[in-house]
């Protein structure tokens, strides 16, 4: 699927899926990335701003459990 058909896609959805892995939610030393938690809060709400619905899907409560994120 090419990135405009992506775009265009997403353009007349009412409800975004977002599948977000560890990799995306972690830093090199396995915590959490707090910055990059943030900025995807940031960009969530953004969508949510324009009246259409998001599903976050992710396995980022896995990763807080093995690196014992206080």
């Amino acid at each position: 699927m090419t990135d405009l058909l992506r775009q265009e896609i997403a353009a007349l959805a009412s409800t975004i899926v977002v599948k977000v892995g560890t990799r995306v939610l972690t830093r090199e030393d396995g915590q959490l990335d707090a910055q990059r938690i943030e900025l995807l809060t940031d960009q969530v709400q953004h969508v949510l701003s324009t009246g259409r619905k998001v599903v976050l899907v992710s396995s980022g409560p896995s990763a807080r459990a093995w690196a014992g994120w206080d």
